[in-house]
């Protein structure tokens, strides 16, 4: 007879500290759900051509895994791809790249590779 009253015992506390974790785990959500996530802002980085031509602008608004390249008001999509150091960003048919880290970039267009620096603004 102890022994069945010690295993009641047990079991009524095991199910009220399960309770207490499902109204905790209620809680919580609600929480999660009161708090509003920002908007996610546009990054925008112009580069300078090395001959002087057109600026070049790059702007992502998901840290570059996307991406729009503008160059002379014309917009290519284009998306993250694998570079060694630093980020690139492609066009789909990877006629147009765009490979920067810190105030310096390469744009590639064509096969043709022209040096690019930030404009500091």
């Amino acid at each position: 007879m102890k022994k069945f009253l010690l295993l009641a015992v047990l079991a009524l506390g095991l199910v009220a500290c399960g309770q207490k974790e499902e109204a905790k785990v209620e809680e919580a959500t609600q929480v999660e759900q009161a708090v509003e996530t920002p908007a996610a802002e546009e990054e925008v980085i112009t580069f300078t051509r090395e001959d002087g031509e057109a600026n070049i602008v790059v702007k992502s608004s998901d840290k570059f895994e996307t991406a729009t390249i503008v160059i002379e008001d014309q917009e290519y999509a284009a998306k993250r791809v694998e570079a060694a150091d630093g980020v690139k960003v492609a066009t789909e048919d990877e006629k147009i790249s765009v490979h920067f880290k810190n105030d310096y970039g390469v744009l590639e267009m064509d096969g043709t590779e022209v040096n690019l620096t930030v404009v500091k603004e």
